[in-house]
């Protein structure tokens, strides 16, 4: 079961990590922006970086650990 997962999470983390970084590098430049379109939409920029950089972090490290642990049992 651990191999398995290990395996399951070599397979998709260069992807979910592509696709995670391209839209934050997308949305990152919006912050420094001094225009007003920056003043307008930075905070979302802010947000949209935040969440999707939390959302990597927590699909390539809890989720596994989770999946082994309702498993196992």
């Amino acid at each position: 079961l651990k191999d398995a997962i290990l395996n399951g999470v070599g397979e998709v983390n260069i992807s979910v990590f592509t696709a995670s970084s391209t839209t934050i590098l997308v949305f990152l430049p919006i912050i420094f922006l001094k225009s007003i379109i920056g003043l307008v939409f930075s905070e979302m920029a802010k947000a949209i970086v935040i969440s999707l950089f939390l959302s990597l972090i927590i699909s390539l490290t809890f989720v596994p650990v989770l999946a082994f642990l309702i498993y196992k049992y």
